[in-house]
Order: C-alpha cells, then structure tokens, then sequence
C-alpha cells in the first residue's frame, strides 16, 4: 500500500492506495504527530485502497485506536474525517471512529462518503476556531 501525504496550511490529507494495513496507519498517524505543528485537520481518503478482510482487521484497528488516541490526547480542536466509497470500508472507518471515542479520543472522528462533505466539515472547525479567537 501506498500513503501520499499532502499538507496545506492547517489540513493534512492522506491518500491510500493498495493494500489497506495497519503498518500504513501507524505510519499515517507518526506522519501528523512529528511534524513540528500537527495540522488541526486530517483528512483520510480510502477511496482508493483495497479493502482488507474485516474480521482480522478489527482487532488491528481496536489497538490502532488506543495508540492514535494516546498520541492525539492534547489535540484540542483537531478534526479527522476519512472518505470511503467502499461499504467493508466504510464500515471499518465507523468502527474505528466508535473506537475512538470509546476511547475518549480529544477530537472527533466522522466518516464521509464523499470528499466535498469531508473537507466542508473539516472547514468547520477551522471557522469555528477563528470566530473563538476574535472574541
């Protein structure tokens, strides 16, 4: 599998291809963390991967969730969407959102079928943190 990061201002957005696994995740999630300001909006696009098989892959994404949940643990204001069209995706990506906030993970996680809804929700966070500035 293949991650393609892109960063723009206060957005990082990870492109998957190929094979989904967790390996990529961790890598995906250090990516955000050692940057020297980890970008308040994360985009996660899953599109393109292949889906890996969901049984074995829920207990992979039950630990991701507690480490990601641990390394983001003073990301006041953070958001992360992931966009997936496929529906073993989609529902891994559900999962992983319950998970984190199972794991009472400091930003939410929201899953998107489409780009233009990801990016629009993600936006809202960065308004949200402008107008709480001005006052």
């Amino acid at each position: 599998m293949t991650i393609a990061f892109k960063s723009k201002e206060d957005l990082i957005k990870l492109t998957v291809t190929g094979q989904l696994t967790a390996i990529d995740l961790y890598r995906g999630i250090n990516a955000i963390f050692e940057a020297t300001t980890p970008p308040k909006m994360r985009l996660w696009d899953v599109t393109g991967a292949v889906a890996p098989d969901a049984e074995d892959f829920a207990e992979q994404l039950r630990k991701f969730s507690i480490y990601s949940t641990e390394r983001g643990k003073s990301e006041n204001g953070a958001r992360v969407a992931v966009v997936s069209l496929d529906d073993v995706q989609f529902g891994l990506a559900r999962m992983s959102a319950s998970l984190a906030a199972v794991n009472q993970a400091t930003y939410p996680v929201k899953i998107f079928r489409d780009s233009d809804s990801a990016k629009a929700w993600l936006s809202e966070a960065v308004n949200e943190s402008e107008r709480e500035s001005s006052d």
